[in-house]
């Protein structure tokens, strides 16, 4: 296989367990407390409030810790994966770590005993994330488990994540990142490519700023506008615009070229159905974006971490 110009997380699952990993995505109804106390009006700006699709969550009321629901999903995510596939248990939807922590090990241990799961991967807010949560999870590596949990940052511009209403800052999420890595555990970040006020400037000191933060590994997601949320206002309004595919694939690439060659890169592109898609009105799908990015890497002659500075990070990833 031809290696790619980044460093892929799917490869290194695939090498670390010895088959292909599956992720299998449940919601467990914990919400999010940003929408919910009132930090943000609405929450952030680019979401419009529904959960993210994941198997049978899609018709379900919202709930918190409902373990019936989450074995449906389970269920039904089960029936579509080839019994080689190692299973990764990934709490999607929202903030999963927005429980008491005795809730949290309730549903996790739950939903654990499920199936023969070799990792869990928890996603969350930076600012609904603590010493106590980081302690439980670390706490799964003693079942041989991976334990990942993936903070959202989106940006490391304090100036940004205000525009944003995202109601922490960017040294809210260094602290987490600490916290998390002290716990032993995996570290993943979510960004946002393409936001408004900022060009790649702006995306590059947020490739180096992950460097620092010692993250290991990147979901990189370009703006999508959905519909219902505060950003189809701005649109609509003239205010913002969502990039189209060339400024995509430039943004994607300096954004890489900043980061340290050491961290995975989890996702390279934002997956919204159409249904609920305002724009851009021409985005690639993830097959074709992912072969337009190598081809256009190559021909350029760049790669993952050409202008970063490794030195500031240990190996990556740090999970044992």
């Amino acid at each position: 296989m031809q290696d790619l110009p980044w460093t892929s997380y799917a490869r290194w699952l695939r090498e670390r367990h010895g088959a292909p990993v599956r992720r299998v995505a449940v919601d467990a109804g914990f919400g999010c407390p940003h929408r919910a106390d009132g930090r943000g009006p609405g929450g952030c700006t680019f979401c419009a409030g529904g959960a993210v699709s994941v198997a049978g969550a899609a018709a379900q009321p919202r709930f918190r810790g409902d373990l019936e629901a989450v074995r449906r999903q389970l269920a039904r995510a089960l029936e579509r994966v080839p019994g080689t596939t190692a299973l990764l248990l990934f709490f999607q939807a929202f903030s999963g770590t927005n429980a008491p922590v005795e809730e949290l090990a309730r549903i996790y241990d739950a939903t654990l005993d499920l199936a023969p799961f070799v990792a869990l991967d928890v996603a969350t807010r930076p600012d609904c994330f603590d010493a106590r949560k980081a302690e439980l999870l670390g706490s799964y590596r003693a079942r041989g488990l991976d334990v990942w949990v993936e903070l959202g940052l989106q940006s490391s511009d304090d100036r940004t994540l205000r525009r944003l209403h995202r109601g922490h800052t960017a040294s809210d999420f260094a602290r987490a990142a600490r916290t998390a890595k002290a716990a032993g555990l995996g570290l993943g970040v979510h960004v946002i490519l393409g936001l408004p006020g900022e060009g790649l400037t702006e995306i590059r000191e947020t490739a180096r700023f992950l460097g620092a933060a010692g993250v290991d590994g990147v979901k990189i997601h370009n703006l999508h506008v959905v519909r219902g949320s505060p950003l189809e206002r701005e649109m609509l309004a003239g205010e913002v615009t969502a990039p189209g595919p060339e400024r995509q694939l430039d943004d994607t690439i300096a954004f890489l070229e900043g980061l340290d060659p050491r961290v995975l890169v989890m996702r390279l592109v934002t997956e919204t159905p159409p249904g609920r898609l305002l724009a851009p009105r021409r985005a690639p799908g993830k097959t074709a974006f992912t072969r337009m990015l190598d081809t256009e890497m190559r021909r350029r002659g760049t790669r993952q971490g050409r202008c970063s500075s490794p030195t500031l990070l240990d190996p990556a990833p740090r999970i044992a």
